[in-house]
């Protein structure tokens, strides 16, 4: 039976975009033929606090730990990494795959970020480390082919890279193919319900989305409450009022049957990769107001409706017209779109086919 080894975090200790896409790696290279030797990355620990509020914590112990596992592992043939994109993160990365590359025959490194041509011009130690890790690659994987282009100019062999988008597992598929086919009637009424669903910051837009929550609320016509999950990473206690809720971390086995009880989900974020969180809304039917950033766009195709700037103001016009949008079968007809072009370019099925293509 053929190796691989895989570093990053994983859906037993995190609950991140990240996680669910090396767990879904995982299980895939499984079903190709390949023994597993899987490294957890010490940073998942922080996501089993009992505090939420992120504080990036170093535990030395986790990472000599790390480096010992490293170093006792068998030779394999392939091996995954995970560019990191903080200062820490980066010298981590490129420790790991010095070792790496004299444990395995060639190196896979995922490019989860799709705002790395950003992080590259913020600072020399950024773009030394970048293309150090990248020289020691055999293989760098993007999201899409529109960040594969962004980045040309870091690897000089083109052979080199390769394009995996995200997709929902076999499983999760199937689950959310219930739920879709049961439905929600979308109608006008006087009162919907909205889910946030990612990490608590700033820059996912959680306080734009607060602001225009409150300011539609303050209408009669109809009410908006909001339900928000995910890691703190900054503070909102003082933001929340009796139909705007912490609800904690949104926990990996049960998430689908959760957001299907709402009416539609919110992510005014100023920065994305290819977010889990849009295709699951897809698979299950969920209308979502977004952003154009990352690779939202290329997931929802151009014409999508809801797309929306991070500023309550925006926000407002678009919740405005997505609830209108329910008085009629308009609703009904994007929801449709969004499923049959989920199973057309982001299915499991591509997702298995492609990774097969890429290691072979």
């Amino acid at each position: 039976m053929k190796n691989a080894i895989i570093f990053g975090e994983f859906l037993d200790k995190s609950t991140t975009g990240i996680a669910y896409m090396n767990t879904l790696l995982e299980s895939s290279l499984k079903i190709l033929g390949y023994k597993i030797d899987k490294l957890i990355d010490p940073r998942s620990y922080d996501y089993n606090k009992a505090k939420l509020i992120n504080k990036n914590n170093f535990n030395s112990k986790k990472y000599i730990d790390l480096f010992k596992d490293l170093i006792l592992l068998n030779k394999s043939e392939i091996s995954f990494i995970t560019l990191s994109d903080g200062d820490l993160g980066l010298i981590k990365t490129f420790f790991i795959a010095l070792i790496l590359k004299n444990k395995s025959k060639c190196i896979y490194t995922f490019i989860h970020r799709g705002d790395l041509k950003k992080k590259f011009k913020q600072s020399r130690f950024k773009k030394i480390f970048i293309k150090m890790i990248f020289k020691l690659s055999n293989n760098i994987i993007f999201l899409t082919n529109s960040f594969k282009n962004e980045m040309n100019f870091l690897v000089d062999q083109k052979f080199k890279y390769k394009v995996l988008s995200n997709s929902l597992s076999k499983k999760d598929t199937y689950e959310s193919n219930i739920y879709f086919k049961k439905g929600k009637k979308y109608h006008f009424r006087k009162r919907f319900n909205c889910i946030f669903s990612s990490n608590v910051q700033n820059e996912k837009g959680i306080f734009e989305s607060i602001e225009a929550i409150k300011i539609i609320n303050l209408d009669d016509s109809f009410k908006v409450s909001l339900d928000i999950y995910g890691m703190l990473f900054d503070e909102i206690d003082s933001y929340l009022i009796h139909n705007i809720n912490y609800k904690g971390k949104l926990s990996y086995k049960n998430r689908l049957g959760v957001m299907s009880k709402y009416d539609f989900l919110v992510l005014p974020s100023e920065t994305e990769g290819f977010p889990m969180i849009i295709l699951e809304c897809m698979a299950l039917g969920i209308p979502f107001i977004t952003t154009r950033v990352g690779a939202i766009e290329q997931i929802v195709g151009k014409d999508y409706p809801y797309f929306c700037e991070k500023e309550k103001n925006s926000l407002i016009k678009i919740i405005k017209m997505l609830i209108n949008d329910c008085k009629d079968k308009n609703l009904d007809k994007i929801l449709r779109k969004n499923k049959k072009r989920l199973e057309k370019y982001f299915s499991y099925e591509n997702y298995l086919d492609n990774l097969q293509k890429i290691i072979n």
